[in-house]
């Protein structure tokens, strides 16, 4: 029997149960952690230095997590502080303690269980969200990328925008809260009024892009040493559409029509690999050639939608992954 825990959140059901479904449970055990309802108790952990158990409470059962098998480390963190993680907490004092006290509990857990099988470690997943070092990485390794520039220098950045059509992306923050409302930071193209507004990151280094003209975009989910590609084609065109991700609920369609090249694939796998992980969504812009170029690598993403969704058997694989404790 494979006892695999999976640490997400209440809100994370259909990756979870896409997942699960494949999972024997006559012959296997799942033992789900939702983070949000930890803090609001319907659950507990116990670390006991008097024996070094680590006892998890749920429904009146009692496990000790060192003998687990296999960690899915999905959305323990919610997808945002107030969506699946802190959002049963109203006043702003209190939710800001609990944050850091749950942090510092499960990646406790996280690194305390770390000879097990992971998909993916959290210090992985760290590392390989830090953009400098991925897109040096990737760089390295031969992927084909944009020209880029990640500076706090306006005059490198202004004289890069002058040079050819370009983009600004955030080095980390992709989204934020405020108000307890979320708000995404969208790729986008660089016009003269930005232009002249770049004096304000002497503060906060940013991305500079060459701007792509593409065709498509390919969504790469890669589980172990298997690759599902799907291609995402716009509904119409939309040149004024920088950032494919708002077209993604609507507006685009998905399809099973694209094979990565030889060489391609293996400069993938070889970035996973680079990067200690088992599990990544990458994106890919064509161009109106049909040339590719690396964007970035997601080590915890979003991947049902352009996998099993569409035919792509992607979370049978995960499950199957887990069970047998290895990268398959």
């Amino acid at each position: 029997m494979t006892t695999i825990i999976i640490l997400t959140n209440s809100l994370d059901n259909p990756h979870v149960e896409a997942v699960s479904q494949y999972i024997d449970s006559e012959s296997n055990r799942i033992i789900r952690i939702d983070t949000d309802l930890l803090i609001q108790g319907q659950c507990s952990i116990s670390f006991d230095y008097s024996n070094g158990s680590i006892l998890y409470k749920q429904l009146g059962e009692i496990t000790d997590l060192r003998s687990i098998d296999s960690v899915w480390y999905r959305k323990p963190f919610g997808f945002s502080q107030t969506y699946g993680f802190l959002e049963s907490i109203q006043d702003p004092v209190q939710r800001s303690i609990v944050d850091k006290e749950i942090h510092d509990v499960l990646n406790g857990l996280c690194f305390l269980l770390r000879d097990k099988f992971w998909i993916n470690h959290p210090s992985s997943i760290h590392t390989a969200r830090i953009k400098p070092y991925q897109l040096s990485i990737a760089k390295r390794i031969g992927l084909p990328m944009p020209d880029t520039l990640i500076t706090s220098d306006p005059d490198a950045a202004r004289q890069f925008c002058l040079e050819a059509p370009t983009v600004f992306k955030p080095v980390s923050v992709s989204s934020l809260d405020l108000d307890d409302t979320g708000y995404m930071i969208e790729t986008t193209l660089m016009t003269d009024e930005l232009i002249d507004s770049l004096g304000l990151i002497k503060s906060q280094p940013i991305i500079l892009q060459r701007f792509i003209r593409k065709t498509s975009e390919l969504r790469v989910t890669c589980i172990g040493k298997q690759i599902f590609v799907a291609r995402q084609i716009p509904q119409e065109k939309t040149s004024s559409t920088v950032d494919w991700r708002s077209l993604q609920d609507s507006g685009s369609r998905y399809v099973i029509d694209y094979v990565l090249p030889e060489d391609i694939e293996r400069k993938v796998r070889s970035l996973l690999t680079s990067l200690g992980l088992g599990f990544a969504a990458i994106d890919f812009a064509i161009d109106e050639i049909g040339d590719l170029h690396f964007l970035e690598a997601n080590p915890n993403g979003q991947w049902l939608g352009y996998t099993d969704e569409i035919g792509l058997p992607a979370a049978a694989h995960m499950a199957c992954c887990l069970v047998e404790k290895s990268l398959l």
